[in-house]
């Protein structure tokens, strides 16, 4: 079974529940982590916390750490014994968990994932990384690459206009290397 066959009130409580304990992130995980938590359910309708983890084993999300998600699960346990569902808390005082924008859907995979985007004429793209940390790329040849059925581009540094760094504190991480440049 998908999370399409779970009950309108079964996808409630999931969708509020990680919406509400900030597990909702991006939405590639959680879809697998609602079924994987709700056939844990099927089996055992009050799981420990020890259980819950234990049964999430196999299934990973780098977004939120387990503990929102753990805490999602118990939230839904204890809407199955008759709690009500958790506020979603959305004035965005300070302190308060407010949801993700979109968190309910992406928590059950109904909100369009990257891959799931498609337009007219759309272009994908592949990266090129070095083989080799530390070495000056002295030239760039883009000939085959540019010649392979299919290739619409080649997008080198020589084609990025302005700065071509990132970087949290201090902008040194380059996007794109140079001929002449050291790699990472």
């Amino acid at each position: 079974m998908t999370q399409e066959g779970l009950s309108t009130d079964q996808r409630e409580q999931w969708a509020t529940s990680f919406a509400a304990a900030g597990a909702s992130q991006c939405g590639f995980c959680s879809p697998g982590i609602v079924m994987k938590a709700e056939a844990l359910l099927h089996r055992n309708p009050e799981p420990t916390r020890a259980e819950i983890t234990h049964a999430l084993i196999g299934n990973t999300c780098r977004c939120t750490g387990y503990v929102k998600i753990e805490d999602a699960v118990e939230m839904v346990v204890a809407a199955r014994r008759g709690e009500p569902l958790p506020p979603l808390v959305e004035d965005g005082r300070v302190g308060a968990r407010t949801p993700r924008y979109r968190a309910p859907g992406l928590a059950l995979g109904d909100e369009p994932f990257v891959d799931d985007l498609v337009e007219p004429r759309m272009l994908f793209g592949a990266l090129r990384f070095s083989d080799h940390p530390r070495a000056v790329v002295r030239h760039i040849d883009v000939s085959r690459a540019q010649a392979h059925p299919g290739v619409a581009a080649v997008v080198t540094a020589a084609d990025v206009p302005g700065e071509r760094t990132q970087g949290l504190l201090t902008r040194d991480w380059r996007q794109f290397v140079a001929e002449g440049e050291e790699t990472a």
